[in-house]
């Protein structure tokens, strides 16, 4: 079954598949976003939920670390290759275990051009596994088009 966890910007969407992970185990990725010591918002990293690996990931493109390097842009987001790359390891790992249930958070519209976690989604949804995503309101109609999605149950975070 796929259970999408929706809702606006800032609605807790993050930490509602971080809570379902350590209600339900399995394990997944999820995004947490990252802020400079005097609060200013830098972007996301991406972190294995069942570990506490995190990396950079995305990046205003005001404040990108040393040594970074993009894969993608978004806006005045910038994607690390190196993110990406260990999403594709991570749920690689997690497929070749059969872990479920799955989390994945976040599908944005790179993932909707067919960029991002595009690929990673095309695998889960071929998977067996409970697979949870989160999304923006704004982009559910989309996402579940573009899936081609028939059966899923909506998680509505305020």
């Amino acid at each position: 079954m796929v259970y999408l966890i929706v809702g606006q910007r800032d609605a807790g969407k993050t930490k509602k598949i971080i809570s379902l992970q350590s209600q339900f185990g399995g394990d997944g990725i999820c995004m947490p976003k990252v802020f400079s010591d005097s609060g200013k918002f830098l972007g996301y990293n991406i972190r294995r939920l069942s570990r506490s690996e995190t990396l950079p990931f995305v990046r205003c493109g005001h404040c990108l670390p040393p040594a970074w390097k993009q894969i993608d842009q978004c806006g005045d987001f910038s994607f690390s290759a190196t993110g990406i790359d260990f999403a594709e390891a991570a749920v690689s790992d997690l497929l070749h275990k059969n872990i479920t249930p799955l989390f994945i958070d976040e599908i944005g519209p790179l993932e909707l051009k067919g960029r991002g976690f595009n690929q990673l989604v095309l695998r889960l949804l071929a998977g067996r596994s409970d697979l949870y995503l989160t999304v923006r309101l704004t982009l559910l109609a989309s996402l579940i088009r573009t899936y081609a999605l028939t059966a899923y149950s909506i998680l509505t975070c305020n």
